[in-house]
């Protein structure tokens, strides 16, 4: 599975269903995370579940490769 890390280039906010702010994971900018190829968007964030992410969230050119397969 390819894989690599990345930082934000924006906060990113997660969240199930936006309704409580207690729900609401925040991801602040410049964070590293690890991504993946999305299924609906063109990233996957890995965290406490995987997370279809629009591209516009991923600094591309800090994206470092740790896995081709």
């Amino acid at each position: 599975m390819w894989a690599a890390e990345a930082n934000l280039k924006r906060r990113l906010l997660l969240s199930e269903k936006y309704e409580h702010p207690d729900d609401i994971i925040e991801i602040p900018k410049g964070t590293k995370v690890t991504i993946t190829k999305g299924c609906n968007q063109k990233y996957c964030l890995w965290h406490t579940k995987l997370w279809d992410i629009n591209e516009m969230y991923i600094d591309e050119e800090s994206i470092l490769v740790i896995s081709q397969n």
